[in-house]
């Protein structure tokens, strides 16, 4: 009798210690993880996390960043959208400069000013891509419910110009 209750009971002993194992690793559950680094998972050509810098043939790299891990980007008739991402200039001695944003071709919006993305130096071995990071509020005056195509542009300082990978943007009345 007791052998057949600790054949039943050693499962939930294992369950039990792995739920303890799983809290001793996250701090709290109240508060949220971390956000995952997204620079790992786009347009590195296969080197996220190596210390391979890029070569020069990539002169403008960059990315929007993800909602819910798509590329795809919802917004009200007549609203704005706010949107995000990181770009910059591989040329020696040249950084990024602008960002334009353009929905199907037509200029919406422009970013001058740089925020710190140390994951995006940090996964290509670049420690001047820190300053990659941009934010910007587009206006969708004009734009009917339907879908569209979203680019970021890339501007170096030097003239350098690179188009990041396209996103889709639905407008819902």
């Amino acid at each position: 009798m007791f052998s057949r209750s600790w054949s039943v009971l050693t499962p939930v002993l294992a369950f039990s210690g792995l739920l303890c194992g799983i809290e001793v690793g996250r701090p709290s559950w109240l508060t949220p993880p971390l956000p995952r680094e997204t620079a790992r998972t786009f347009h590195a050509k296969g080197r996220a996390g190596s210390q391979t810098p890029v070569p020069v043939a990539d002169k403008i790299v960059g990315y929007l960043d993800m909602r819910g891990g798509k590329p795809l980007l919802f917004a009200k008739e007549g609203s704005h959208l706010d949107v995000s991402g990181w770009a910059a200039c591989s040329v020696p001695g040249s950084s990024i400069s602008a960002v334009k944003i353009l929905i199907n071709g037509d200029l919406r919006g422009e970013v001058k000013t740089f925020l710190p993305r140390p994951d995006v130096a940090a996964a290509f071995g670049r420690p001047e891509f820190e300053m990659s990071g941009w934010r910007a509020t587009v206006s969708l005056a004009g734009l009917k419910a339907g879908d569209y195509t979203i680019v970021a542009q890339g501007i170096g300082s030097r003239g350098e110009i690179g188009t990041l990978p396209t996103f889709h943007l639905t407008v819902l009345e």
